[in-house]
């Protein structure tokens, strides 16, 4: 970097033996011939460590030392966090050109929530295989051809993948090609892909014959699965990347184009993460300037030359694989130890640890400058000269415009004003702004968040709202910076908002696929409320854990964490923390384990609304549709009391219902009615719509019923607030929904 925006520290390295002891050595002495000094110790201006690197450990070293990881990597790196990843990037390009960089991914279903999804599948493409993962492992441990769907274990921890039936082939065999890439920095996004790595083959012949679906030599190309077999050496199996791309061009096949696919793969792949990344990082967001992230991208070539991503690897292996004194093992240790040390040149670990100063997006650009000048083997990933490169980002930077203006860009964008979708429904109330999105979000936006959001509608762009808050907080002008475009590129990450001109749609072209993903994935809950999140699980409970960092990260991740009083507590969390795993206990009682904390929270998530449910006794508190014949917007209004719901709980008065609800919030009982018992369980709800007979009686997805809930009948219900549609959207999740005609006689 410059000389104006550094000054020199101490250079103390430390690396663990993830590296291998050839290259380890190599990396030694490249370290010592510039000034390093090697430690064991905790103080060090330089960690290289397959394990990941903990937000707290970042915190505690002075800002600017490097680190061999990023906040966030988990949403690329573990197997059921990437399908949600991409799978909300393709819900959020819906409709446009730029959506097609999405379908990239097998079709994967998580378990066991996904089992029944899989088995329709399953029965509707009765050709298809299938193949079951470990979400968490890697080496191939636990990796099988699934032969029967319905006799599979469907534990937690799994997931089940459409299995790509026609790979291209070596020799007949099955390959993936490993590719290495290395993100230095999130905000901007400056992202390389290595012009090397390795075409890794199976050992045996690729066959799907029944007889061949469980031998894992024929469908797996792990190096560590391979070395079992017996019959085929190890080091007779890869390819480098050079060769492989020769030996295209030898059976004349267009090399160029499909690498020109293959970095269009890995710089959607890893924009598709970028928000959830800053999301996490953000309390370290100056500490991380020192920090990068090399992937492993695992990707699979079809028959007709298109790519597949099947993983990305944390910490690939740089430990030489082959055969001892082979020439692909010399091959390997070449490039491996190339790879490793350009890489640390590239983050400039050969000029030692920089003391950040001036201005942050200043320093941005002159580290992109300097990566440029000293890249080696790394390719500097652009958006323009990706295909729908900048469409690719869930939001611009200030950083990411800056940079592309540094190197000349002629196609550099303009920043973004992205609006309300027309599918998001948003009510101003007195405490804030409720959000309510098509895939289900529900989000409830304090005063600034509420202010961005309505200057969003308006048609501002961030900077402009940026200024207009750096007026009212001259204090904290860089916090409300980086608050505001965190809080519109989450927006824009789950699809709420878009800027038309920036992402025009081409056309409605949403699958099936597209519609089922909008039901399944579970978004980053960016920019929410934590205390409303809290309040709309209506349960008491809390979370202990002895790491506040560690609870910090839950709370960024999906709650807001309130502790009560034990006496209150139906819930209570421990959340321990072994050398490699997160243990999760409920009342005492330890209940899962897992590597991913999304998992971890994720699961505690579900354990609450379970007993949420058990305790409330199945309470339905809203019902609504609306009816014909009546000659107004009125809707029926069904209302159930139960052990826990009350007016101050359930939001809502509490009347003996079902109720007609009019436009102008007038009640009007339905004469006649009677209720058989205490409580009223209201579990399905039908809302009329176009058809033509009985027979149209459909299915109604819960998003779009909450819509039209919202939308069509409580607009003009008095008491509409943040706890109402906290209780709608909670009973929803219970509740059957279908669509029937607008010509039924509903017999109440």
């Amino acid at each position: 970097m410059a000389e104006a925006f550094l000054s020199q520290k101490p250079k103390r390295f430390r690396i663990d033996s993830s590296l291998g002891a050839e290259i380890g050595r190599s990396v030694t002495d490249f370290l010592k011939t510039r000034g390093w000094t090697q430690t064991a110790g905790d103080q060090y201006e330089l960690l290289w460590q397959a394990r990941p690197v903990r937000v707290s450990e970042i915190a505690d070293h002075p800002a600017g030392c490097f680190f061999n990881h990023l906040p966030g990597f988990m949403a690329l790196t573990t197997k059921s966090r990437l399908a949600e990843t991409v799978a909300a990037a393709r819900t959020r390009l819906r409709g446009t050109q730029a959506a097609g960089a999405f379908r990239c991914l097998p079709e994967t279903y998580i378990l066991p929530q996904d089992l029944g999804r899989v088995r329709s599948a399953a029965r509707r493409n009765p050709e298809a295989l299938w193949i079951r993962k470990p979400v968490g492992s890697a080496r191939g441990i636990g990796v099988n051809m699934v032969e029967d769907l319905e006799k599979m274990e469907t534990g937690d921890g799994w997931l089940v993948q459409e299995y790509l039936a026609r790979p291209h082939l070596l020799d007949g065999h099955k390959y993936t090609l490993r590719l290495y890439v290395l993100l230095t920095s999130v905000d901007p996004l400056l992202l390389y892909l290595f012009d090397e790595g390795f075409a890794k083959r199976a050992s045996r012949p690729f066959s799907t014959a029944q007889e061949h679906l469980a031998d894992r030599f024929r469908h797996l190309t792990n190096p560590d699965v391979l070395r079992d077999d017996p019959e085929v050496p190890t080091s007779a199996l890869n390819l480098t990347l050079g060769q492989y791309r020769e030996r295209l061009r030898a059976e004349g096949s267009d090399d160029e184009a499909l690498w020109r696919r293959l970095r269009r793969l890995v710089w959607a792949t890893v924009n598709a993460a970028r928000e959830p990344m800053l999301a996490i990082g953000a309390p370290v967001r100056a500490e991380c300037e020192g920090c990068f992230e090399l992937f492993g991208f695992d990707v699979l070539i079809d028959e007709n030359f298109d790519p597949w991503l099947l993983e990305c690897n944390l910490s690939p292996s740089l430990a030489v694989e082959a055969d001892a004194d082979s020439g692909p093992a010399r091959d390997e240790a070449e490039i491996k130890t190339r790879l490793v040390l350009e890489c640390l040149e590239l983050v400039g670990a050969g000029e030692g640890a920089p003391e950040p100063s001036g201005d942050p997006v200043d320093r941005a650009v002159q580290r992109a400058v300097d990566e440029d000048r000293k890249h080696g083997g790394f390719e500097r990933l652009q958006p323009e000269t990706i295909e729908d490169g900048w469409q690719l980002m869930a939001l611009p930077r200030p950083s990411d415009l800056r940079v592309a203006k540094a190197f000349d860009s002629a196609v550099a964008p303009h920043c973004p004003r992205p609006r309300p979708t027309e599918d998001v429904v948003f009510h101003t109330l007195d405490d804030g702004v409720v959000v309510l999105g098509r895939g289900g979000e529900l989000l409830h936006l304090n005063a600034i968040g509420g202010y961005t959001w309505l200057s969003c509608d308006e048609g501002d762009d961030p900077e402009t709202i940026v200024r207009r808050l750096q007026l009212q907080f001259p204090n904290d002008t860089d916090r409300i910076r980086h608050e505001v475009f965190d809080a519109i590129g989450g927006w824009c990450h789950l699809g709420l908002l878009r800027d038309p001109t920036f992402l025009p749609v081409t056309e409605d072209n949403e699958d099936e696929a597209d519609l089922e993903i909008k039901e399944r994935v579970s978004l980053p809950r960016i920019g929410w409320n934590n205390e409303f999140i809290g309040r709309c699980l209506g349960l008491p409970f809390a979370v202990r854990c002895a790491e506040p960092e560690t609870k910090a990260r839950f709370d960024t991740l999906l709650l807001g964490f309130k502790d009560l009083e034990a006496a209150a507590l139906n819930l209570v969390f421990d959340i321990e923390r072994d050398d490699t795993e997160f243990v999760l206990r409920e009342n005492g009682h330890e209940v899962v384990r897992a590597t991913d904390t999304g998992e971890l929270a994720a699961e505690m998530i579900r354990r609450i609304r379970t007993q949420a449910v058990k305790t409330r006794g199945g309470v339905a508190v809203v019902s609504g549709s609306v009816l014909s014949g009546t000659g107004t917007n009125a809707f029926y209004l069904g209302l159930g009391v139960g052990p826990a719901a009350n007016a101050e709980g359930a939001g809502l008065e509490i009347l003996p219902g079902p109720w007609i609800v009019h436009q102008d919030g007038r009640f009007e009982q339905i004469p006649g009615w009677r209720i058989g018992g205490p409580v009223v369980t209201i579990d399905h709800l039908m809302m009329a719509g176009d058809g033509a007979g009985e027979a149209d009686l459909q299915p109604l997805p819960r998003p779009e019923a909450l819509r039209r809930l919202v939308g069509e009948g409580l607009t003009g219900v008095p008491v509409l607030n943040a706890d109402t549609l906290a209780t709608l959207v909670r009973w929803l999740r219970s509740t059957q929904c279908f669509l029937v005609s607008d010509s039924w006689d509903f017999v109440l």
